[in-house]
């Protein structure tokens, strides 16, 4: 964790002098940093909203920038009909485990909450996409959105009832979450053929030390 990210990958680097991949999350523009491999990942329902770049838009850089990338990832892409551009791989995010905030080891799944009322609260890019999801599973949610990297406090979570929500959004509030509170941990399914990108770019790369 850093906001120079250079320097965090240089004392990353010093203290484990075996490493020599580095991965960077939300990284792109880091231009400082050394890179191989770019990849970039969209909501596969919004895509790229207006069009255009913050404050007015949902875009960080103009769409152009996506010309220097190596891989598009589409998050809610359709794995199997192959129905993408080149260059795009789809991502599909799925599960139906959930830990209590108040106990890690105390786990349920999804039907275990059938024909109760849910309270599902969600701070991230695209709500809609994980209160689909909970319904999809059969369950009765009342929705609650934060804004995207919300810093929840105890008030934030007073509803009578079950919580369930993201695993982004309960690391930050396990601490004063109520007890019966949930999340839902999801595992990402994504087109091996990114994977093989992945491997082929290493092989032809000589892994550089961040300069």
């Amino acid at each position: 964790m850093g906001v120079d990210r250079v320097e965090v990958a240089r004392a990353l680097l010093k203290a484990r002098p075996d490493c020599n991949i580095l991965i960077s999350d939300d990284g792109l523009q880091h231009y400082r940093l050394q890179r191989d491999m770019e990849v970039v990942v969209v909501d596969g329902m919004r895509r790229f909203g207006n069009g255009y770049c913050l404050p007015a838009g949902p875009m960080r850089e103009p769409i152009g920038r996506l010309r220097q990338i190596d891989a598009l990832v589409v998050n809610g892409g359709d794995l199997v009909s192959g129905s993408l551009a080149p260059g795009e791989y789809a991502m599909a995010l799925s599960g139906s485990l959930l830990h209590n905030l108040k106990e890690e080891s105390n786990v349920a799944v999804t039907r275990d909450f059938l024909g109760k009322k849910i309270h599902a609260i969600a701070g991230i890019g695209n709500p809609a996409r994980f209160f689909e999801d909970l319904r999809r599973q059969g369950l009765d949610v009342i929705e609650h959105l934060f804004p995207d990297h919300h810093a929840y406090q105890p008030a934030d979570l007073q509803y009578a009832g079950t919580l369930i929500m993201t695993e982004k959004d309960a690391v930050k509030c396990a601490a004063f979450a109520p007890a019966d509170s949930w999340y839902l941990a999801v595992d990402a399914e994504v087109d091996v053929a990114l994977g093989h990108q992945v491997l082929e770019t290493l092989k032809r790369s000589d892994i550089k030390k961040v300069r």
